[in-house]
């Protein structure tokens, strides 16, 4: 029984208080998502999706379908299968109810742990993984010297 317990509490502690999004950022949906709460539509983008230079762009909206202003954005992202960890990135508000985050992620998989909190609403966290493709460089039909 205590075994059982103290497992409990720990995937608790390990999974933190944030929901995992049903997709992942990837090229097979454009870098592009959505996610319903109790409270918020939240749109999540990467522009562009190219490795060490991008954005991460947030929209959110109410119930209604009207954009939330001054609500504060933050994302945490971490490296797979590596102990490098970024500080909180706070978002910039660019368009109404758009949040921006320069977060210069690197290709392949990285983990992204969003924190909203809008003004008189509860913090909301999403947890979402991205899947950021390598660039390839044209191959040459020549050698280089």
């Amino acid at each position: 029984m205590k075994i059982v317990v103290f497992a409990t509490c720990l995937l608790f502690v390990l999974a933190g208080c944030t929901t995992r999004t049903e997709e992942n950022l990837s090229s097979k949906n454009h870098w592009t998502l959505q996610h319903r709460t109790k409270d918020l539509m939240v749109q999540i983008a990467i522009e562009p999706a190219t490795p060490d230079h991008n954005s991460v762009f947030i929209t959110l909206q109410n119930n209604r379908g009207e954009p939330i202003s001054s609500a504060k954005v933050l994302i945490n992202t971490v490296k797979q299968w590596m102990f490098s960890k970024q500080r909180n990135l706070e978002a910039k508000y660019v368009a109404a109810g758009t949040y921006r985050v320069d977060t210069n992620m690197e290709s392949g998989i990285s983990e992204m742990n969003i924190s909203i909190k809008p003004p008189d609403r509860p913090t909301t966290k999403l947890r979402i993984e991205v899947d950021i493709d390598k660039i390839l460089e044209p191959k040459k039909p020549y050698l280089l010297l």
